[in-house]
């Protein structure tokens, strides 16, 4: 019988070695693939904020060119200050305001909604207090 008891105790230290070696394994696997799912997000959310800068860039570009617009007018109002002419140029010129108006709120607008990684800092902040539990969890 004193034969089979280090056998016992070999068996189950081993047994406990390859599980401790399994769940580090493990525990690197599902860091690996956190971290890659974290810089996929992080990829994705860049491309999202990009497109939206680009596309405040453009109405930005709209509302400068309608403010130039309405310089060139109403300099044409005030140089071509003969009934018939006066009253096309100053239509060109409200029609151009209104254009540079729309683009200069709608480019504002979207300028607001850029917030880059928002979601990947929250989730990477999440990713951390879950380790801390964890790590304490398995301290004890």
């Amino acid at each position: 019988m004193s034969d089979t008891a280090p056998d016992v105790e070999l068996r189950g230290s081993a047994a406990a070695d390859t599980s401790t070696r399994g769940l580090v394994a493990e525990a690197v696997e599902q860091a690996g693939r956190l971290v890659q799912k974290e810089i996929e997000l992080a990829r994705r959310e860049t491309a999202e904020s990009l497109r939206a800068a680009v596309g405040a860039a453009v109405l930005g570009a709209v509302a400068v060119f309608g403010a130039m617009a309405f310089v060139v007018m109403a300099v044409v109002t005030i140089v071509v200050a003969v009934a018939p002419h006066w009253a096309a140029a100053l239509g060109f010129a409200v029609l151009f305001l209104a254009v540079a108006a729309a683009g200069g709120a709608m480019a504002a607008g979207r300028a607001r909604r850029i917030s880059p990684l928002q979601q990947t800092t929250q989730t990477i902040k999440e990713d951390v207090e879950w380790a801390k539990r964890q790590l304490t969890r398995d301290a004890r």
